[in-house]
C-alpha cells in the first residue's frame, strides 16, 4: 500500500520539492502508525453508554472506524489524480540529452 502512494507522490511533485515531499510523507506515515497502535488501546465502552464490551466487539469498532477512514482517503486520492494522456512512443518528441521529464529524477 505504501509503494503506490510514494510513486504517486513522485509523479505529482516537481523535482525541486521531492525531498520535502518525502519528509512530509514519512512524518504522516509515522503519525498514522502511532494512531493505529493507539486505537487498539482505547476503551470503547463509552460508545455503548458504559456497558462493558468484549474484545471482539471492540475489535469490530476499530475495524469499522479504520475501514471508513481508508475508504474516505481512497476516494479523495482517486478524485485528486489527474492522469496524463498516453502518448505512443513513436509520437513522442525526441528529448535532448540535458532535458528531463517531470517524472524522472
Amino acid at each position: 500500500l505504501l509503494l503506490p502512494s510514494r510513486a504517486y507522490l513522485m509523479d505529482i511533485l516537481p523535482p525541486s520539492q521531492i525531498s520535502l515531499g518525502n519528509f512530509v510523507y514519512s512524518a504522516w506515515i509515522g503519525l498514522g502508525s502511532f494512531l493505529a497502535a493507539s486505537l487498539g488501546g482505547i476503551k470503547w465502552s463509552w460508545i455503548t453508554g458504559g456497558k462493558e464490551l468484549t474484545v471482539q466487539s471492540q475489535g469490530q469498532i476499530v475495524f469499522g472506524l479504520t475501514s471508513f477512514l481508508i475508504i474516505v482517503c481512497m476516494i479523495l486520492t482517486i478524485c485528486s489524480v489527474k492522469e496524463r494522456p498516453y502518448i505512443k512512443p513513436e509520437e513522442q518528441q525526441p528529448l535532448l540529452i540535458n532535458e528531463r521529464r517531470d517524472h524522472e529524477v
